[in-house]
């Protein structure tokens, strides 16, 4: 159902402020505030939790609560009045998700809006773009050079590689993959900024696009994008084969949110058990064969995730203006400009028609695939489906980092999500600002310093986390071995 404003339905004050706020928003785009923008930092403004290895906390949701209470105070002043919600706070004395809106002083009516989330909104603009390089690469970046990485004999897959130096020999260190929003590539400034500071600090980085994205797309137009189904295998893939490379020591992922899902996706992938009831035996067969390593063990900072995208997918069948809903407007420009790129028809801004005419090009094509497909996707029931709890066996550390003005993908999934799963290496942050994806232009410091304190070798999440090894047993209710609890360092030198 969607929400739609009747000016008669409110008071003479309340249409004066929101006349006073229309005429700011028009004024606004001038100063850049709905476009989007580089956002850098200084490696001498990071803080780092170096305590986080003296406390020793024991799984990633003790090192999350930790390192965010020593970084509070970079956020913003209506943060801090209002504290985030931790991945236990998310939940009531029964273990029930709370009200995460009703925490946060939010309206789910108005988060959609301009005079509801204005700072949300222009937040979430200022870390998207509408620009794509399938056409010609993204401009170079300083440090980085263009690779292809090879995931079958008919496919490689387009990325950009900053390989991290001391003293000008490449270092033995951990690599982080980038990974861009819904059918986005190195275009984004994000992934500049992000990668670059990364490299900096002392990590290997490979910024990725997946098929059907970017100079991928360019050079493999025949091969379509299955939306995360195939992908999730291919960012193992992208794992294995960076670790087959002499100087990276571990993987990680950086991801945004679509990506965001995606890379939940790969952990799943990369540990679940073959009989996972989210894997129907008619979709198995396309699936790549099972890794018998745990990859991504430098751990998932997953941004903003849409984890109920299935009623986003619903949203989506109705066409939406700037002025009724500007961000489902510009995801629906998105998906108009893909169908225009390839010709299908019929899509107007369908996300569910545009996954039709993607799948129709592959060799998904049998009655039910997209059905199946959903079945692998889902982290939240959808009308009496089931997530089929897969984060409940993700073996390496990952963060979550979320905001109560998502005008997307509404904070309530979050808390919803974590009544599901009670695996502690998997944490979360439900901060009050930030939008969607936009935590750089709400709070650079506190998130970049989040960042580079998660992928720490020393003290970062992967020395808290509760490490396993991959033993099948048959059963995805236990198919994993304890090890250890906390791994030995990892040996870098040469990090700031």
């Amino acid at each position: 159902m969607h929400y739609r404003f009747n000016p008669r339905s409110v008071s003479s004050t309340t249409r004066l402020r929101m006349t006073i706020g229309l005429l700011a928003i028009l004024a606004i785009p001038q100063f850049g505030c709905f476009h989007e923008r580089s956002f850098t930092l200084d490696l001498n403004r990071i803080e780092y939790v170096s305590d986080a290895r003296t406390v020793g906390p024991r799984n990633a949701r003790e090192w999350t609560r930790l390192v965010h209470e020593r970084l509070e105070h970079l956020l913003p002043y209506e943060d801090r009045q209002t504290p985030a919600l931790l991945t236990e706070s998310l939940l009531d004395a029964n273990g029930k998700p709370i009200d995460v809106l009703k925490y946060f002083k939010k309206n789910k009516a108005y988060l959609h809006t301009f005079i509801g989330n204005l700072s949300g909104i222009s937040q979430t603009a200022q870390v998207t773009g509408n620009s794509h390089c399938m056409d010609e690469p993204a401009p170079p970046w300083d440090g980085f050079e263009d690779i292809w990485i090879p995931i079958s004999d008919k496919l490689e897959l387009s990325a950009r590689v900053g390989w991290a130096r001391h003293d000008g020999r490449i270092m033995d260190t951990d690599c982080i993959i980038l990974l861009p929003g819904l059918l986005g590539d190195n275009m984004r400034k994000r992934a500049k900024d992000i990668g670059q500071l990364l490299v900096e600090a002392g990590h290997h980085v490979v910024s990725l696009e997946f098929r059907g994205h970017g100079r991928t797309e360019a050079r493999y137009a025949n091969i379509a994008y299955n939306f995360g189904t195939i992908e999730a295998g291919d960012l193992v893939t992208v794992a294995e084969w960076l670790e087959s490379q002499s100087h990276v020591t571990a993987t990680g992922i950086v991801s945004f949110s679509w990506s965001a899902n995606l890379s939940l996706l790969a952990a799943w992938e990369n540990t679940r058990a073959d009989d996972h009831p989210s894997v129907s035996p008619r979709f198995k067969p396309f699936l790549r064969p099972r890794a018998k390593k745990i990859y991504f063990e430098s751990g998932i900072f997953a941004i903003s995730p849409v984890l109920d995208l299935e009623h986003i997918v619903d949203s989506l069948d109705s066409t939406w203006s700037i002025s009724q809903n500007p961000v489902l407007n510009a995801v629906q420009c998105t998906i108009n400009r893909r169908a225009e790129r390839h010709g299908y028809t019929s899509v107007n801004g369908s996300l569910r028609r545009l996954i039709e005419c993607e799948f129709a090009r592959t060799a998904l094509t049998y009655p039910g695939a997209i059905e199946d497909g959903f079945d692998y996707l889902r982290f939240l029931p959808y009308k009496g489906r089931p997530s089929g709890h897969k984060m409940q066996d993700a073996k390496v550390p990952i963060l979550i980092l979320h905001s109560a003005s998502d005008p997307l993908a509404y904070a309530q999934e979050i808390a919803d999500f974590f009544g599901e799963i009670s695996n502690p290496n998997v944490a979360g942050i439900v901060l009050k600002g930030g939008g969607h994806d936009g935590f750089a232009a709400h709070s650079k410091r506190y998130f970049y310093s989040l960042m580079l304190n998660f992928f720490h070798p020393d003290y970062g999440a992967r020395q808290a986390r509760q490490r396993t090894t991959i033993v099948e047993t048959g059963s995805h209710e236990n198919d994993t071995q304890l090890i250890s609890d906390a791994p030995a360092s990892s040996g870098q030198t040469g990090r700031k």
